[in-house]
This record gives C-alpha cells, sequence and structure tokens, in this order.
C-alpha cells in the first residue's frame, strides 16, 4: 500500500514538462522503477522462491530419511531424565 502511493506520488514527476523537469525526470523514473521491482520481488518472487526450497528440503528428507536420535544432544544415558543406575538418588 505504501509503495503504491509512492508510486503514484512520481507520477507527476515523470511526465512533468515545466521547469527543470529535465532533471527532475529521470529522478523519478529510477525511483518509480526501482519502487516497482522490490515490490514485485516482495509480494511474488520471495514467496516463490520460499516455497520452492521448502518443497526441496522436504524432498531431500523424504530421500535421505535420517533416523531420529533419542535423548536429544548426545547426552548419555538418553537424557530422558528416567533414573539410572549411575546415579538412583536423581529419583528422589
Amino acid at each position: 500500500m505504501t509503495a503504491m502511493t509512492t508510486i503514484l506520488g512520481l507520477v507527476p514527476m515523470v511526465f512533468s514538462n515545466g521547469e527543470g523537469s529535465e532533471m527532475m525526470k529521470p529522478m523519478g523514473v529510477v525511483m518509480m522503477t526501482g519502487m516497482v521491482i522490490s515490490t514485485v520481488a516482495t509480494l511474488f518472487i520471495t514467496p516463490v522462491y520460499y516455497s520452492l526450497t521448502d518443497s526441496i528440503a522436504e524432498r531431500l528428507k523424504k530421500l535421505v530419511h535420517l533416523p531420529h536420535r533419542k535423548g536429544g544432544k548426545g547426552r548419555k544415558g538418553g537424557g530422558s531424565g528416567e533414573n539410572t543406575e549411575e546415579n538412583p538418588a536423581s529419583a528422589e
């Protein structure tokens, strides 16, 4: 919404024919083009790129199918917090 108002606000600068317009027209064109390109990238290209990378990641996960490690983060004894033979007082 903000980009659209900026783009529409630059239209008079781009199409003006008055004094000093020779210097303002190129600046207006550059600003307007940059806003249009960034808006298109934000609204269309970025979500499509994310969707593609997400689907590729899902395919790789299915292809590799790594087994889930129990216990997490490499802790000995499973890391589940259960009472073990090494430290029987930890359950109390």
